[in-house]
């Protein structure tokens, strides 16, 4: 079975790049544009997941939405 990874990243454009590189490379790839949306699709597939790949361009932001939807203030 191919490796599955999580994908993260705010700019359409350089997600669909990845996403498309590293399928031809073989990985199963799910993708999230945003923190809320990764930890979403994180917490449903953490046990499927056997990599996780994140390139964020404005990280603060990102990030910060991340930690208030898990909860940290």
């Amino acid at each position: 079975m191919k490796p599955k990874l999580l994908l993260v990243e705010d700019e359409p454009g350089m997600l669909e790049e990845m996403q498309t590189y590293l399928q031809r490379e073989g990985f199963r790839v799910l993708t999230a544009c945003t923190g809320k949306e990764a930890l979403v699709k994180y917490e449903a597939e953490e046990n499927g997941l056997e990599i996780r790949l994140y390139t964020i361009s404005r990280p603060v932001t990102v990030m910060a939405e991340a930690r208030r939807h898990a909860g940290f203030h």
